[in-house]
Parts: structure tokens; sequence; C-alpha cells
């Protein structure tokens, strides 16, 4: 029984995943866990079935040190693409609920990279901020960064997908699921 329920579970996950456009992507992430590059690899290959351009996210130098022996002073960007025209960059928190310190950090790692993007693209329309796991803001969510959060609602507006609340969580719970196994 629990084969079948398994089976069927893989099914439903893969029959969603293909709605989105991302059944190879997911049937290359089952085993792994389940985890901020987990989610990140998620949204990625969602972005390029929407027509999106991942850039190179890799230690970029926002504060112009010329440093090629190390990473020091390079900043690491979760995601960044472009679509539509429009620029975009998030750090991905699958947890909201930071230390001040870690907050701080991130909210500076975050204006810091914004400034860069906007300096080095002053043609190209710039939106960052911090991209979470949730839905939509609930209540009772704890949030100490002060930079935008962007909920995967709005990013399934970004990206022109149609999906409830329900749906997507539906999707994760299968997919958390599948890649348990």
């Amino acid at each position: 029984f629990d084969e079948i329920e398994v089976f069927t579970t893989r099914q439903d996950t893969l029959a969603s995943a293909k709605e989105f456009g991302i059944e190879d992507k997911l049937r290359s992430v089952i085993g792994q866990q389940w985890d901020e590059d987990s989610f990140q690899e998620f949204i990625k290959n969602l972005v390029i079935s929407k027509g999106g351009k991942i850039l190179p996210s890799q230690f970029i130098d926002v504060y112009k040190t010329g440093n090629t022996k190390s990473n020091k002073g390079l900043k690491d960007m979760d995601i960044w693409f472009i679509l539509d025209d429009i620029m975009y960059y998030f750090e991905v928190k699958t947890n909201l609920d930071l230390d001040s310190e870690k907050s701080k950090a991130t909210d500076n790692k975050i204006f810091d990279i914004t400034k860069y993007l906007i300096i080095e693209n002053q043609n190209t329309k710039v939106k960052t901020g911090i991209l979470s796991c949730w839905y939509k803001r609930e209540h009772g969510l704890p949030i100490k960064v002060k930079t935008p959060v962007c909920y995967i609602e709005d990013m399934f507006k970004i990206l022109n997908i149609q999906c409830t609340s329900d749906e997507y969580y539906k999707l994760m719970l299968d997919f958390g699921k599948s890649i348990s196994l």
C-alpha cells in the first residue's frame, strides 16, 4: 500500500510540475533535501519556463574591489533574472524570523547589490527584495527585515502564473514527500 501511495504522490507531483513546465527539473532534484537551494532552483526553473533569462549570480564585485583571487568583498546573488526588460534580484529566505544581526546583514547586502545593479544597468528597470517561500504574508508571520518581501503570490504575478494558495501548498507538500523518499 505504501508503494502505491508513494507512486501516486509522485505522479500527481510530476503532473503538477508538468503544468508549470518544470517536470524535467523536478525529476532531477527528487532525492535532494528541500532547502533554500532547492527553492532557488524551483524558482529559477519557473523563470526559465516563462521565458526569463537567468543571469550568473556567483560573486558579483559590488564594491568594485577588482578582487579576482578570492571571494572577499564579492557578493553571491540568489536569484537574478531579466523578464520583459525588467531586471529582478531576490535573496531567498525560507525563514523570515532572522535575528537582528542576520536581518541587518541581509538588508545591507540587498541595499548594496540594488545600488550596484541600478548604477551598472541605468537603462533597465531594477526590482529587488527578499523572496519568501510563503504564498502570501500570513497573520503572525515574524518578519524582521526592512527590505521589501516578495511572496510566491507576487512571484507568480511577475511570471504570469495562475496558481492559488491551495494549489501552491499542495505542490510543495507533494514535492516534499517526493524528495524525502
